[in-house]
């Protein structure tokens, strides 16, 4: 290492003819050693940090302080600790006083203890003055807060020793007055003591307390009226300080918070269960000006004054609204009977939701708030149209039991089936529709309405408008047996709440708010079917309606996602249709499935021409799915006649194969493969054909057929077991275990003959599955057949005969082993060697 990098550069020689160049070179000379070593320094310090990072965590080395890290933080401040050990200190001191009042009061003479407890007090409140001098503001305060509760002790005290006649005042007025006492002492306190400002928030805590208890020994009859009001005066109390008093506002605004809340719920308390009128009105009286008092505080004004109050606007606007509803329906509902009790709530949730905008002082989402808790209350009311419209749908359940029963007169008598119990019956007719619930559901539309058209929020308008489409489809499917029409009016009401539903939903172009309607439609829809079915020509011409609806909403809707939905339900209702007109002439169902067939053959013809279409491709699925659901309902309607159920079979294997000739659909042949296969067998055994070949053959050359065309035409072709293994397996497996098991010769030559071409055929052609497939099974026929034999010979044959072969034959493997090996591996690589 030269100079420049190994040790700071020496002086110049005196006497340089250029003094100045040398200093220079010497001065970058230093810079480069320094540049150097820091270069190593920092190297070595980059090693000592992976090495240190590697090891284990370890405590620093006594002496040696590490800098603060994130954990290593102080969790409590100084000042907090203070503040809590002066709060613990207090309490105990507190305590102390309590006790000391409680237990030794009674040996201490009257004058004695007027003394003591004087002296005590008086020395507390003067202690806060001498620690302010010292700047200890958190002890004075804490100081002050003990003496104040002395006072209250002395307060308990005086009045327990009946001084100057206290004992004969009322406990709740007394008590009251001495806590307004102590709170207004606190104030004063605090103001000759500047500094200090908890004294300020603990009055005006305790003042929360000095009307409800005054209300508390009110008179029995309006006790809770007048709690109410003093807790409701005790909240615009809250409000005036938090917007006077700059240095209480989050204190009066916590306040506030508890005691108009006590007072709201406490009034809907009384307003919700007493039943007498007058203190129906009054409860609503205080619970009205409970809400002018809570909108009070959503004015931007107040809230400029008092912001801590923003935070309560949401939810005292909403429990605001919800209490004025209930405090206008509540009076109103008095004189009503039955189901009429819920209109005026209902009328009142609309009634605040079409009068909010009309209050533009308050902020917008405070008007938003105020708008769904009437909507929500006025849903809320019709809460039990639930139960009735189970009811109307489960209506007509007997005639899905029993179809075309006849018609009755009229619609509300119309309960459920007959043979379901009377508890049922009694139940479905308890919550048959009255007028009344559609006067509620009339008003809970119009609140929807007034939503969807006075809102700009889109999130807010679908939802409303679907919430709106709904309730018209639920108002039109009650109204038949509200107002008990006749059966045909029933049934056209039905109809048109359906079809005006499908024409609404094909024409709305937001998705959410057309599958909303579309669902409606369709729960109007299967309402209708269901109450059609009491007679034939209700069913054919609601099912023939429907499927024109279906049919139209498929092809005209905006929404294409309706689209595949509309047109399965179009092919589900032409099914239906075919499967009614079939019945309706006489036919048993066995033979009006294949009706269905033919709806489900046209299905799947009309789904491979729209596949083609690009402006119709969308069509496609819907039918296609629809006429596979088709398929299978009509082949189990077939299924109590073998030779109809073999034939319903046989068509469903050629639909199924027809729709795999589409490139998108081969996975349909294996489906139709199986169908035909299931459809031979079930005629086989309709003829009594009890020959097991006779079900697995057929199979098998299907599926040998398919295999040989799918190593002809596809390249490259599929091995040998992927062809002809699965239809091999499909004959040989049952013939061979019918032979192994049964007792017939015929069947074990013929099966060996068999057996005995494939392995040459496979030989010949040099392919593995059928080589392997037949020869393994000729073994297990050829060890079948020399079995008996091999018993009988072990049986005539001495004992030990038997014991000597097998231990030759074990001594000649066990010489010859390792020619066997490779004769066995011979074999295994000609077999391999197949396709």
């Amino acid at each position: 290492m030269d100079e420049s990098e190994g040790s700071p550069p020496t002086s110049p020689a005196s006497g340089d003819p250029s003094p100045l160049w040398e200093q220079l070179r010497e001065v970058d000379a230093r810079l480069a050693w320094l540049a150097t070593e820091r270069d190593f320094a920092l190297r070595h310090r980059a090693t000592l940090v992976a090495a240190l990072d590697a090891r284990p965590a370890t405590s620093p080395a006594p002496g040696h302080r590490t800098p603060p890290t994130a954990g290593q933080r102080r969790e409590l401040s100084v000042q907090t600790v203070q503040n809590l050990l002066l709060v613990l200190g207090g309490a105990l001191l507190s305590v102390a006083a309590a006790v000391f009042t409680i237990w030794n009061w009674g040996q201490i003479g009257l004058t004695g203890r007027a003394a003591i407890l004087g002296a005590i007090t008086a020395v507390t409140l003067a202690i806060p003055k001498l620690l302010l001098v010292r700047n200890l503001r958190s002890t004075a305060e804490t100081v002050a807060l003990l003496g104040f509760a002395l006072v209250l002790l002395d307060g308990y005290a005086a009045r327990w020793t009946g001084l100057a006649g206290l004992d004969r005042l009322p406990p709740g007025p007394y008590a009251a007055g001495l806590v307004a006492l102590v709170s207004a002492g606190l104030v004063a306190y605090s103001r000759v003591l500047p500094p200090l400002r908890l004294p300020v928030s603990v009055a005006l805590v305790l003042a929360q307390i000095v009307l409800p208890l005054l209300a508390w020994n009110a008179d029995p009859p309006g006790t809770a009226s007048w709690l109410v009001a003093a807790l409701i005066a005790t909240a615009a109390f809250d409000v005036t300080v938090a917007v006077t008093g700059r240095a209480l506002r989050r204190a009066a605004t916590t306040c506030f918070g508890f005691a108009w809340s006590a007072g709201v719920l406490v009034g809907l308390a009384q307003l919700l269960s007493t039943p007498d009128p007058v203190q129906v009105r009054a409860a609503a009286g205080l619970l009205a000006v409970a809400v002018l008092v809570g909108l009070a505080v959503t004015v931007p004004a107040i809230i400029h004054r008092a912001r801590p109050l923003e935070a309560l606007t949401p939810p005292v606007a909403v429990v605001s609204a919800v209490t004025a509803c209930l405090a206008l329906a509540t009076p109103l509902r008095i004189p009503l009977d039955g189901r009429w009790q819920l209109v005026p709530y209902a009328a009142a949730g609309l009634l605040v939701l079409a009068a909010t905008p009309a209050a533009r002082w308050l902020p917008a989402p405070v008007r938003g708030g105020c708008r769904i808790s009437g909507a929500g209350v006025a849903a809320a009311s019709a809460l039990p149209q639930v139960p009735i419209l189970l009811g109307t749908i489960a209506a007509p359940v007997g005639w899905i039991v029993e179809p075309w029963s006849g018609a009755p007169d009229g619609v509300r008598g119309v309960t459920v089936a007959p043979s379901l119990s009377y508890a049922t019956s009694s139940l479905m007719t308890y919550i048959t529709a009255r007028p009344a619930d559609l006067v509620v559901l009339g008003l809970l539309l119009g609140c929807f309405l007034l939503l969807a058209v006075g809102t700009r929020s889109p999130g807010l308008r679908s939802p409303s408008v679907g919430v709106s489409i709904a309730l018209g489809a639920v108002m039109m499917a009650e109204v038949p047996v509200a107002l008990d029409f006749s059966y045909e009016a029933a049934i056209g009401t039905f109809l048109v709440a359906a079809v005006v539903s499908t024409g609404a939903a094909s024409r709305l172009r937001d998705v959410a708010v057309a599958y909303w309607t579309g669902t409606v439609s369709g729960v109007l829809a299967l309402l209708a079917l269901s109450w059609a079915l009491a007679t034939e020509t209700a069913t054919l011409v609601v099912l023939g309606v429907l499927a024109l609806g279906s049919a139209s909403q498929a092809v005209l809707a905006r929404v294409r996602e309706l689209r595949p939905v509309s047109a399965m339900a179009a092919t589900f209702l032409v099914g239906g249709f075919a499967l009614a007109s079939g019945l309706a002439a006489g036919w048993p169902a066995r033979s009006s499935a294949f009706l269905v067939l033919g709806v489900a053959a046209v299905g799947t013809a009309l789904a491979a021409v729209l596949a083609r279409r690009s402006a119709r491709a969308d069509l496609a699925p819907g039918v296609e799915w629809g006429s596979a659901v088709l398929v299978v309902a009509a082949i189990l309607l077939t299924f109590g006649d073998a030779r109809l159920f073999g034939v319903g079979l046989a068509s469903a294997g050629v639909l199924a194969l027809a729709t795999s000739l589409r490139p998108a659909r081969r996975s349909a042949r294996p489906v139709g493969l199986t169908a035909l296969v299931l459809s031979s067998w079930v005629l086989l055994w309709a003829e009594g054909v009890g020959l097991i070949e006779a079900y697995t053959v057929p199979a098998s050359i299907i599926l040998l057929g398919l295999g040989w065309w799918r190593r002809r035409t596809v390249s490259p072709g599929p091995s040998s077991w992927h062809a002809y293994g699965s239809g091999l397996s499909f004959t040989l497996a049952p013939s061979l275990l019918r032979a192994v098991t049964g007792e017939q010769w015929e069947r074990p030559l013929l099966l060996g003959t068999c057996c005995l071409a494939i392995t040459l055929l496979g030989a010949w052609r040099r392919l593995q599955a059928p080589a392997v497939l037949g020869g393994g099974a000729l073994v297990v026929l050829g060890g079948v057949e020399l079995a008996p034999f091999v018993a009988e010979l072990l049986v005539a044959l001495p004992r030990w005969i038997p014991f000597a072969v097998g231990g030759l034959l074990l001594l000649v493997v066990g010489a010859t082993y390792e020619h066997r090996l490779r004769d066995v591996r011979r074999l295994r690589s000609a077999v391999a060697r197949l396709h």
